[in-house]
């Protein structure tokens, strides 16, 4: 079973007579109400064609996720044909009508693009074929965080317009599973990807980019005591790179001392909106080659309830 997530956006063009001190119609001034309602998340179990993960097979009803649940940020930005953003929308999960927007546009051609994210999510509009999101510079825990995109063209040419659009996921997932019990003098366990960094996307295209931003891509846990001898503890983090493969880094730190031991393990691939899990013993063979002991797969399904981790 997997589950796929979404968000759907329905697009309501109502013809409006009032005056508006939106951008005005060149020919009449007229302009037509442009109203978009970002749904909610829903939540499918599926199966996924090994050669196509386009062919979907629904077995249940959709289950609502709030949006607030999954996005604490959301912008709409429309650009007109000649590029230029012609109005900017930003709303907070904490307001009233998150994911309710009302705006008023004049007959014309026009891009327009979604973009769902985290806090820290940096878009400032200025031309779409240079603009780019990315996210302010941290250490620590998914720099760059969950985030979701979409852009379309929107024709206003005094007709209702009644379409179905779906926001997708950016980023995939590391996740390494430690199948080892975790010995007593362990403090905390860092995992990072160390190669081939993607910190930002381009709005034209959707694809990754580098902005060299030293955004990190990873996470470090503190353990707690009663964390000792745990078998099958796991973390993960997201990443960008949905377009090369990677080295990811997995470092242990004991007692007072700097990390003692580190594993490399080589070639990681990850989908966007896919996991990749990375399994293997980290401590039994710590004097094994670095990346010795890890196997890499790919988990298809984004909810970490859903793996199935071999032991």
């Amino acid at each position: 079973m997997k589950i796929f997530l979404c968000i759907s956006i329905i697009l309501f063009v109502v013809l409006s007579c009032k005056k508006s001190q939106s951008i005005k119609d060149e020919e009449n001034g007229k302009k037509y109400q442009v109203s978009f309602d970002v749904r909610d998340f829903t939540q499918k179990e599926t199966d996924f064609d090994n050669t196509s993960t386009s062919q979907l097979t629904t077995h249940n009803t959709p289950e609502a996720i709030p949006i607030e649940d999954v996005i604490s940020i959301l912008y709409c930005v429309v650009y007109s044909n000649d590029g230029k953003p012609a109005m900017t929308i930003q709303q907070l999960s904490s307001q009233a009508n998150f994911g309710n927007l009302n705006l008023n546009l004049p007959n014309g051609n026009y891009t327009v693009v979604f973009v769902g994210g985290q806090s820290g999510l940096i878009y400032k509009p200025k031309r779409l074929s240079e603009d780019k999101i990315s996210y302010t510079r941290s250490t620590g825990a998914d720099s760059f965080s969950d985030t979701f995109y979409k852009k379309f063209a929107l024709v206003i040419d005094g007709a209702n317009n009644n379409s179905s659009i779906i926001l997708e996921r950016l980023v995939g997932r590391v996740r390494v599973v430690i199948e080892d019990a975790l010995p007593l003098d362990i403090k905390s366990i860092t995992i990072r990807q160390t190669t081939n960094i993607y910190d930002g996307v381009q709005i034209a295209t959707g694809i990754p980019l580098t902005l060299s931003t030293d955004l990190y891509a990873g996470t470090t846990v503190q353990l707690p005591t009663s964390s000792v001898g745990l078998t099958g503890y796991s973390l993960s983090f997201v990443t960008l790179n949905t377009l090369k493969s990677f080295n990811v880094e997995i470092a242990v730190k004991k007692g007072s001392s700097y990390y003692q031991n580190t594993t490399l393990v080589r070639d990681v691939t990850v989908g966007a909106n896919k996991t990749t899990v990375l399994t293997g013993k980290l401590f039994e063979s710590e004097s094994a080659s670095p990346g010795n002991g890890f196997l890499i797969d790919i988990n298809q399904a984004w909810d970490p309830e859903d793996l199935d981790i071999p032991f």
